[in-house]
């Protein structure tokens, strides 16, 4: 009786996806697993654990029915303080939670499969691609134009070069990123740039679930 391996179909650089329906498992077939691209998701979900946390005990403060349970005698006064100071919390940790870049619908490793799901299905690997970054990216303009000169397909691997870069914005930075992971390439290799440039591409491609790997000889 032949057992079916589906090493042998990743190796051949097949898709799994009509034969392993789960996107975790053939993120491990697939070797995708990245603990680091899901800390967007993981902070989200600690902050809003705080924010629930701090409400109840508000609540609880507020009907002092722990507090009556146990015959113990509330003050009115420290009862208001310690509200007020989890009232002044959740606003932070909800501006935290509202600074936190938008992940999309997708959970950045399904992202990250169903990218290479993609490829697989064209059966090659896409031609890569080069953006070369003008001595100043500072907007969303220049990012879409920049990607669509390159032609960017799915399953490609694009190469930013940044060697003359010397000022970008977070706005480029954001766009160009959202373009790649819409257009599903499968990676990002970034060549040298200016600090802000390299951290900017780092974390809107971190926040979106894609790879990318830098070669800066100053680092």
């Amino acid at each position: 009786m032949n057992v079916w391996d589906p090493r042998g179909d990743v190796a051949r650089g097949q898709s799994l996806v009509n034969r392993v329906k789960r996107a975790d498992q053939r993120a491990h077939l697939y070797d995708l697993e990245d603990d680091g691209a899901s800390a967007l998701a993981q902070t989200k979900r600690r902050l809003k654990g705080a924010i629930a946390t701090r409400r109840a005990i508000i609540a609880e403060l507020r009907t002092g029915k722990a507090a009556a349970a146990r015959g113990l005698v509330r003050d009115p006064m420290l009862v208001a303080d310690q509200i007020m100071k989890h009232e002044a919390r959740i606003i932070e940790l909800r501006a935290a939670l509202d600074s936190l870049p938008a992940p999309g619908v997708l959970a950045p490793m399904t992202r990250r499969v169903a990218r290479e799901d993609r490829r697989r299905r064209h059966g090659q690997n896409p031609k890569p691609i080069s953006l070369i970054l003008p001595r100043i990216a500072g907007s969303r303009a220049l990012a879409r134009r920049l990607s669509t000169e390159a032609r960017i397909t799915p399953g490609c691997h694009a190469t930013i070069d940044a060697r003359h870069c010397i000022e970008s914005t977070w706005t480029f930075a954001d766009e160009l990123s959202l373009i790649l992971v819409k257009r599903g390439a499968a990676g990002v290799l970034l060549i040298m740039g200016p600090p802000k440039t390299i951290a900017d591409l780092e974390h809107a491609t971190r926040a979106r679930g894609l790879h990318l790997a830098v070669n800066d000889s100053t680092r």
